[in-house]
């Protein structure tokens, strides 16, 4: 894939508020110069948060000349290599790193005059889901699929309960599932915007692809709990907390050894099975997606 593509990819994933990271490792042939160009547009982006507001006219007239740019670096990448000498190979290449670093000024300049995501912070936009194993002084650590996540709750955040209802940050408690969006401010550091609670039985799906990491995340829980003495109201919400996570942890490893069963062709284990996922028809989908087969 050239350049200008995986660019161009990396963008919408920062649009759409994807890890950057991940985007950026499916292409190995451009990380480097993706990292510099990204981190020069996010510094040129917290500069342009200082100007005036772009006239739309403008704003629509520069983003015409990003997709033209881009559309002719792929003609010109495309098109056969004329012969000419070094000095001819030479001034193409100069011409097409000229080309690639004018799409990614033109691309800053559009995206913020339309109000887009680098003048709307979006650029850095994050979205995580995790459950709380820590929380102090206004800062969460959250466990995510894929990392832990310090989350540092911004003095304006909206947050939310399982029903929608707006509770304080002390209704986040260590043990509970959290989806939170705001600000990447650095690698595995969030600035939480929106903070929402989910609703305990979500746990379950939450934990259906990565049973092993909840059983950890359970484990730290519970030393939390056994070192939990000078607050008893939270003492006796964390222990609640731990019983849902290990009641649905218990839930999980009964249809993943059910599933396994069957499998192998236990038919009693299969009628369980059936009758068990009738009850939680969307957790066993999601077991059967996620569990290995042999």
């Amino acid at each position: 894939m050239i350049y200008e593509d995986a660019l161009e990819r990396c963008l919408q994933a920062a649009r759409d508020g994807d890890r950057l990271d991940a985007t950026l490792r499916r292409f190995p042939e451009h990380e480097a110069r993706l990292r510099q160009d990204l981190a020069l547009a996010g510094k040129i982006a917290a500069f342009s948060r200082a100007l005036p507001p772009v006239e739309p006219g403008r704003a629509a007239a520069a983003l015409t000349a990003v997709r033209a740019e881009v559309e002719t670096q792929r003609r010109a990448r495309s098109a056969p290599a004329k012969r000419g000498g070094f000095f001819s190979g030479f001034n193409a290449g100069m011409r097409g790193l000229v080309m690639a670093a004018a799409a990614v000024v033109l691309a800053i300049i559009a995206f913020t005059a339309l109000g887009g995501s680098f003048d709307r912070n979006e650029a850095l936009a994050a979205t995580i889901e995790g459950i709380v194993v820590e929380k102090a002084d206004g800062t969460l650590v959250v466990q995510t699929p894929d990392a832990l996540e310090s989350v540092q709750v911004d003095s304006k955040a909206e947050i939310s309960d399982e029903t929608g209802g707006v509770v304080p940050l002390s209704g986040i408690e260590v043990g509970q599932l959290v989806q939170i969006r705001g600000q990447r401010i650095a690698e595995n550091r969030v600035l939480a915007r929106l903070i929402a609670r989910r609703a305990p039985d979500a746990i379950a799906g939450w934990c259906g692809g990565q049973l092993a990491r909840c059983e950890q995340i359970e484990r730290h829980q519970r030393r939390v709990v056994e070192q939990c003495a000078a607050d008893a109201p939270l003492c006796e919400r964390l222990r609640t907390h731990l019983q849902e996570l290990s009641t649905q942890l218990r839930l999980l490893a009964r249809i993943d050894g059910l599933l396994a069963r069957c499998r192998d062709g236990q038919q009693p284990a299969c009628r369980e099975l059936r009758q068990l996922c009738s009850e939680h028809a969307p957790l066993c989908r999601r077991m059967q997606r996620t569990t290995p087969r042999d």
